[in-house]
Order: C-alpha cells, then sequence, then structure tokens
C-alpha cells in the first residue's frame, strides 16, 4: 500500500511563520529601541518620559471611554450634569 498524504509544511504555511515572526520582531525591537533610548537620558527626563506615557494612556483610555458611552460631557462652568429628559433612564 502506497501512503498518498503528504508530510511537512507547505510554502505558504512556512511563509506565513516566517511573516509573523518578523512582524512580532520588529515590534520587540521598536520597543527595546524605545526602552534603551529611555535608559540613556538622564533620571529627570525619564521622569518625564514616563509622566508623558502614563499622559497618553490616560488620554488614549478617556477617548476609548467616551466613544462607547452615549453620556453628554458637561461644558465648562456649568455644574449640573446635562441629562436628556426624553424619558429614558
Amino acid at each position: 500500500m502506497k501512503k498518498d498524504q503528504a508530510n511537512g509544511f507547505t510554502m505558504i504555511e512556512a511563509l506565513m511563520a516566517l511573516l509573523i515572526a518578523s512582524i512580532l520582531a520588529s515590534i520587540l525591537f521598536v520597543q527595546a529601541s524605545t526602552a534603551h533610548k529611555a535608559l540613556q537620558l538622564p533620571m529627570d527626563d525619564q521622569e518625564q518620559f514616563a509622566i508623558l506615557q502614563i499622559r497618553e494612556m490616560v488620554s488614549l483610555s478617556r477617548t476609548a471611554q467616551a466613544g462607547n458611552s452615549g453620556a453628554r460631557q458637561k461644558p465648562a462652568g456649568q455644574t449640573a450634569w446635562i441629562r436628556d429628559f426624553d424619558g429614558a433612564r
């Protein structure tokens, strides 16, 4: 009896694995490069860099939360939150 099943990877599977590995390696390289640059800075600059990163993360999370909620934000100088009075609570 002869086996008709092929063993191993096809060329497409091998190329896809190589593509995924190269994308992950490039992301890791960018992160390592950023960390290396941050460690080269003096301590005061490192703290400022960390503060900027935290601010960016907070602004991104606020943007994501604002996009997901249907609530309105209050305008500057207004003391009470604006509500929709269409009967929906």
